[in-house]
């Protein structure tokens, strides 16, 4: 295997379609949610007859993509799998910038504010149509797995003895993907797209709860702004009241100075 599958951590085997693996990876550039398919073309091409091949298109990479088709629900799933991790991070972004606004300058903040809210609001519809469409495919397992492939770890083969370091690298590496969607999973199964059924429902509930969170907090930010705003607002006429009130005192004397002096 050109990619080295077959020594990988996190490889899996396809169960409706002979010779295909798939694997997890992270990329270098720090993309942790990539999912390699690759096949053996001996393999694959033995999975079905030639006429069989002939109505895919033959063996060709048209023949072999329309042959992948059928894999079109387990793509899907895991688009979910990482659309509701972009999710997260936008959410999270939301509050981080939420945390960072100073709330003693409500004039600033509450220019920050609104646009917070604009975002969450945007953000909040794609919450709730993730939500829904995970919950459609999710909910009942035996259609979820009618829907996406069974993939089953394959145990990588022996390598050359690794370092220490190296093989903390590996560990680390493998935790980093595995957690992503095994998060809080007490019984993990052991095909791949059963964990992420278990993570898609969990994901949703924490969403939604954060979601309703944020919603909250920028509320109650906003009470507050609009609170000191007001209070600010109060004092300043208060001083205009008293600066008025001086002003006036000041044209009574003049004017009874002038009458004095005429």
């Amino acid at each position: 295997w050109i990619l080295q599958m077959d020594r990988e951590f996190d490889t899996y085997s396809s169960a409706s379609v002979p010779g295909l693996k798939v694997s997890l990876r992270e990329l270098d550039c720090g993309e942790r949610n990539v999912l390699i398919l690759a096949a053996n073309e001996h393999e694959f091409f033995k999975s079905d007859s030639a006429s069989d091949w002939d109505s895919w298109g033959g063996r060709t990479r048209a023949g072999y993509a329309n042959r992948l088709s059928d894999f079109d629900g387990t793509l899907v799933t895991w688009s979910l799998h990482v659309l509701q991790g972009t999710l997260e991070n936008r959410l999270a972004k939301i509050r981080n910038e939420m945390a960072a606004i100073d709330l003693s300058e409500p004039g600033e903040a509450s220019k920050k504010l609104q646009a917070s809210q604009s975002t969450l609001l945007q953000l909040s519809s794609d919450v709730v149509s993730a939500g829904r469409t995970v919950e459609r495919i999710s909910a009942d397992p035996w259609l979820f797995h009618l829907e996406t492939d069974t993939l089953t770890p394959i145990e990588p083969k022996l390598r050359r003895r690794e370092t220490f370091v190296e093989r903390m690298q590996t560990v680390i590496k493998r935790l980093r993907v595995i957690l992503s969607f095994r998060k809080s999973n007490k019984a993990a199964s052991p095909h791949l797209f059963e964990g992420i059924r278990q993570g898609l429902m969990e994901r949703t509930s924490e969403l939604r709860e954060s979601e309703r969170e944020l919603r909250e907090t920028i509320l109650a930010q906003g009470s507050f702004v609009a609170t000191l705003a007001q209070e600010r607002a109060t004092r300043m006429t208060v001083r205009l009241q008293w600066v008025l009130a001086l002003l006036t005192l000041v044209l009574i004397a003049l004017t009874v100075v002038l009458v004095a002096v005429a």
